[in-house]
């Protein structure tokens, strides 16, 4: 709820500030990609993760922790004010020097609010996260609107970053009532690093491998190629990625906890899987369909050339949760070199189709992209059979969903040739193209979707509650 929740109000604040600006003015602002994820995984260093995991967590290791974030935070603050001005002149844009240096401030205000977050994660209580950031999100969204109807282009996109950061940095201050203790522990910093630094170095290049395409993008195609493809991603990362955010959120700790279960673990991760695909195939699929109809609808035809970059990473929408899953489980049953050697493996694949692809245009980049990360699940999927994590009956349930999705196709195609207006073409399709699916899969009679309901009903109106348990 808390990730749906804030991906309604992003979607719906990116949708109007993006018909105001302009592809170059998202470009400009997604340069910063790649040095404010350094430095947020530098500053992290894995510990967040590392303080989930241990068992009896103390104040001196959640201060320490405290400390080395808001330690490194400040220190690359400093250094990319300083290296501003040679930055805007390496990519020949001069708005570069201010947007970094503004940017850059909230490296030092998430850190202050970081042991926070993660105690509230580690407790389970994402009621109070949720909270938390469905206010920054409103308040933030308002004021980043109001910045761009009134001219402040991409300038809006930037206040609005900072100010949803400052706004979240106080209640989680208010929430959670922690001081921490000015007492850096080297022996906890030691033990925290020795679990850490594997999803330290994970998490590092996984900033570079996705961030590095943008940079390559706007330094070779220039700053409007890089505000489509952004733009383009931005879709998959609302869609596609929050809702593998909202899943490792929950499911992480929650099989940490089981790990010592092994069959209580296996039988989690096989039923998850199921239901992930179940969501995600249909989901991706729609999305793909409608790509030109979302975008010549939501954010005009000025923003049609990020059509086929959206295209090109929601066919990866179909795999990429469960890559995610795979990963979290290997890292929940406390395998963390696998975890980072996997990783590693993936990031030197994006790195050789980078190189490979990057002279024969953005859609050439995306696609080497898209490659390698199926090529990745297929080699994660061989190695949690390896580690007993295996069940055919995962593959026959993929198979069942996406006999149940290609219908989908058809109903598009017949749509697409009697309606076209393409308001009506999406609004059409946005209300049939699930319950259809739903359908289908209702007279199927598939265990996934039995699963999938017994999931649901908990959060049904109490008359729905009552129907679904009596039958």
């Amino acid at each position: 709820m808390d990730t749906y929740a804030g991906f309604a109000l992003k979607f719906v604040f990116a949708i109007a500030i993006t018909r105001i600006l302009t592809p170059r003015d998202y470009g400009l602002v997604a340069y910063m990609g790649l040095f404010l994820g350094i430095a947020t995984w530098l500053s992290d260093w894995g510990f967040g993760t590392a303080l989930i995991q241990k068992k009896n967590t103390t104040n001196i290791d959640f201060s320490t922790g405290y400390l080395f974030n808001v330690f490194i935070s400040t220190f690359f603050f400093f250094l990319y004010f300083i290296s501003a001005p040679y930055v805007a002149a390496f990519f020949k844009e001069p708005e570069l020097k201010n947007i970094m240096r503004i940017t850059s401030i909230n490296l030092i205000i998430n850190a202050l609010c970081y042991i926070h977050s993660i105690k509230l994660i580690k407790s389970i209580q994402f009621k109070k996260l949720a909270t938390v950031n469905f206010f920054s999100s409103v308040i933030s969204g308002s004021l980043g609107l109001g910045l761009a109807l009134t001219g402040f282009n991409y300038w809006a996109l930037i206040f609005q970053t900072l100010s949803g950061t400052v706004l979240r940095m106080a209640g989680l201050w208010y929430i959670v009532k922690w001081i921490p203790k000015l007492k850096f522990s080297l022996a906890s910093f030691k033990e925290q690093f020795k679990f850490g630094s594997k999803v330290f170095i994970t998490g590092i290049l996984e900033n570079i491998s996705r961030e590095i395409h943008s940079l390559v993008i706007g330094k070779t195609y220039q700053t409007t190629a890089l505000g489509n493809f952004a733009r383009g991603k931005k879709f998959f990362d609302l869609f596609i990625v929050q809702t593998g955010t909202a899943f490792n959120k929950v499911l992480y700790p929650t099989m940490v906890n089981k790990n010592d279960e092994k069959e209580i673990h296996k039988n989690m991760y096989l039923k998850t899987y199921g239901l992930l695909f179940f969501v995600m195939a249909p989901l991706s699929f729609f999305l793909l369909l409608l790509s030109k109809p979302i975008v010549l609808v939501l954010l005009t035809d000025k923003w049609i050339g990020a059509v086929p970059f959206m295209q090109l990473f929601f066919i990866a929408g179909f795999i990429f949760l469960l890559s995610y899953f795979n990963a979290t489980t290997i890292l929940s049953a406390n395998k963390s070199k696998v975890y980072l050697t996997m990783d590693i493996i993936q990031k030197m694949l994006f790195g050789l189709a980078l190189l490979i692809t990057y002279k024969y245009g953005v859609s050439a980049i995306i696609t080497g992209w898209l490659i390698v990360y199926y090529v990745y699940y297929l080699i994660y999927e061989c190695l949690m059979y390896k580690f007993d994590f295996f069940n055919s009956a995962k593959y026959i349930q993929m198979i069942q969903i996406l006999v149940c999705v290609l219908p989908s196709y058809l109903v598009f195609i017949l749509s697409q040739a009697l309606i076209k207006n393409q308001l009506g073409l999406l609004i059409l399709n946005a209300i049939i193209q699930p319950l259809l699916y739903f359908l289908i899969m209702r007279f199927s009679g598939f265990q996934v979707y039995k699963d999938f309901i017994k999931l649901a009903i908990p959060f049904l109106p109490k008359f729905l509650m009552k129907r679904n348990y009596e039958r």
